[in-house]
């Protein structure tokens, strides 16, 4: 058989044979046919380029790998999966090596190997986040499948951390696609998260997500809350830039509101927020974000009298200071 069709068509026959002889619970029978198209392609491997060489052995071994778990051989389960992956890496299939990684993590954790699964696991979330990079940044759909298929990695691995940071990222993607409903999903399993853990600086700042998703659904009495609850907790963890920037999106929501009186006070707010940066060192480009916030406000509440007569005053009070 010299003939590389005659030689694909011959395995995939095999193949065909053996999948069916799985579906009709014939396990051993469907094992042993697999194995014996890993000795077919070993004998005509010379016919056949090496990428696809690569590729049909790592279909074989990934079905050897199902087939495997499936009658409790973890053994000759992992042995066959971990040569399946290492065939997919090297053609530089990443998508189903990663894949592969996560069920091979479970079968180290079935068998009570936590240290081997948590490692497997994190090389799972590695090669997915690659897929990511690859990823055009305008390819929201894709790139959340990939984050998807890295969070519930990272959930068997039981890093928080991660698990948050990721719901986050999958947050600002639903985000950039309009989907409000699962972008809250999202938020709301990341602020839970850091309540549990205490880390009071995250849950903040996903409370500004919150608010900011709900003020694109023009939902202003929610984000208003969200922003409100942000505030008290970045004031208490001294985040300052986040404070700021919570006042900011504030101040824009009031804009909605077309309320100027909390305009003002916000606007006083954030003169304060800027002296403590200038106070703290902090560097430019933070202040500048304060700089630039006041100028905007300042544009859109020039209309009320209130706010020309505070910046007359503020600029009278800074002359005295000068003298």
């Amino acid at each position: 058989m010299d003939n590389v069709e005659e030689i694909l068509q011959a395995l995939f026959i095999g193949i065909a044979v053996a999948s069916v002889l799985f579906q009709t619970y014939r396990y051993s029978k469907a094992i042993e046919l697999f194995s014996e198209c890993l000795v077919f392609l070993k004998k005509h491997s010379t016919k056949l380029k090496k990428e696809k060489l690569n590729e049909l052995y790592a279909l074989v071994y990934r079905r050897l790998f199902s087939l495997y778990c499936f009658v409790g051989d973890y053994k000759n389960a992992i042995q066959s999966g971990e040569k399946a992956f290492l065939l997919y890496h090297q053609i530089g299939d990443n998508e189903r090596a990663a894949a592969l990684l996560d069920k091979i993590g479970d079968v180290y954790q079935l068998t009570g190997k936590q240290v081997n699964a948590k490692e497997i696991y994190e090389k799972a979330c590695a090669l997915y986040y690659d897929e990511i990079v690859k990823v055009s940044e305008i390819q929201f759909v894709k790139q959340r499948e990939h984050f998807e298929r890295m969070l519930s990695v990272a959930t068997k691995i039981g890093d928080k951390e991660i698990v948050g940071g990721l719901l986050h990222k999958l947050g600002d993607l639903s985000l950039s696609l309009f989907e409000y409903p699962q972008t809250k999903d999202y938020f709301q399993r990341e602020l839970a998260i850091w309540k549990e853990t205490g880390n009071r600086k995250n849950e903040g700042r996903t409370l500004i997500s919150l608010g900011n998703v709900y003020r694109n659904m023009e939902e202003y009495k929610q984000a208003k809350q969200h922003y409100e609850e942000a505030m008290v907790i970045l004031e208490e963890a001294s985040e300052i830039i986040d404070l700021g920037v919570t006042y900011r999106n504030l101040a824009g929501l009031h804009t909605s509101l077309d309320i100027p009186t909390k305009g003002l006070s916000i606007l006083d707010w954030l003169e304060k927020l800027e002296f403590q940066l200038l106070l703290q060192g902090e560097r430019c480009e933070d202040r500048s974000l304060f700089q630039w916030t006041r100028q905007d406000l300042q544009h859109k509440f020039k209309k009320y009298p209130p706010l020309a007569k505070s910046q007359s005053k503020r600029k009278k009070d800074k002359r005295t200071i000068g003298r």
